[in-house]
């Protein structure tokens, strides 16, 4: 599906804030789960966010304890971790500042698309956004978070977000690494998105399609990650596209599936039977 950057402010807007909630520790299912739940309470409204500002922790927090007596599982681990001190602040400062930028730079689909114009521009909005050191750097979002808010636009297909998924891609399938997955910070960025451009040159594609796929791949080998060891490394891109073709027909459907807190339990028992029926 072609993307494009959305003519009205909210839609980039919301965009981004789903971004703010991505995390190591979290799958894509509790991402979407976390913010779902925040939207269906308004907090996640830029205006809402101006007004509250420093006071949205007190907001969160009520409405995150709430649903906390309500669920078990997996949506209580989600819960529970978000309402760790720090994790909660983290996520305050960082939609206070994110708020506040939009207003400051006057952030719409013009200007995006101005400041998107070229290679250079593209890379000094990134920079503003994601450079630690950068004044105008937001806090707690870096450059993952960064270039897939700018994935979600349309945007920025030349870039590769260093996410757990395509750094797991690039380290253990493409370079045959293993052990632990080196992190990719903003100093050695350029020369591990070098390494990306090499392999989309090579199947003809472009970065953007590297991390989607990426993504959809290493997402789905993580889910077999806590069976017994071997099964992970048994999944491979293939058993992936023929699981797909033969459960979902296509991967926006396969997608959902990931992306869903009451769904991915049951994906991945599929994933683990079809594997080892093989």
């Amino acid at each position: 599906m072609k993307r494009s950057v959305p003519k009205k402010t909210g839609e980039i807007w919301d965009d981004f804030v789903y971004c703010v909630f991505i995390d190591e520790n979290r799958s894509d299912a509790d991402v979407g789960y976390l913010y779902d739940l925040l939207d269906t309470w308004q907090l996640l409204d830029m205006e809402v966010v101006l007004k509250l500002r420093g006071k949205w922790k007190e907001k969160a927090e009520k409405v995150c304890s709430s649903e906390m007596c309500k669920v078990s599982g997996r949506k209580h681990g989600v819960l529970s971790g978000f309402l760790l001190s720090q994790n909660l602040w983290d996520a305050t400062q960082c939609l206070v500042d994110l708020a506040d930028y939009f207003v400051k730079k006057n952030i719409c689909r013009d200007v995006l698309l101005k400041r998107t114009a070229t290679l250079s521009s593209l890379n000094d909005l990134i920079a503003e956004i994601a450079y630690p050191n950068s004044p105008e750097h937001i806090r707690n979002i870096g450059l993952t978070k960064t270039i897939l808010w700018l994935h979600a636009l349309g945007l920025a297909s030349g870039h590769c977000p260093p996410s757990r998924q395509s750094r797991a891609f690039l380290y253990e399938d493409v370079e045959g690494q293993s052990g632990p997955i080196p992190y990719v910070e903003w100093d050695n960025y350029w020369p591990w998105l070098k390494k990306v451009e090499n392999v989309a040159k090579h199947l003809s594609v472009t970065v953007r399609d590297i991390s989607k796929a990426a993504w959809y791949y290493k997402s789905s080998q993580s889910l077999l990650a806590q069976f017994r060891a071997g099964l992970k490394w048994k999944f491979t891109p293939e058993i992936l596209v023929k699981f797909v073709d033969e459960n979902y027909k296509n991967l926006l459907k396969y997608a959902d599936a990931l992306t869903d807190i009451d769904e991915v339990d049951n994906l991945r028992g599929n994933l683990k039977a079809f594997v080892e029926a093989i």
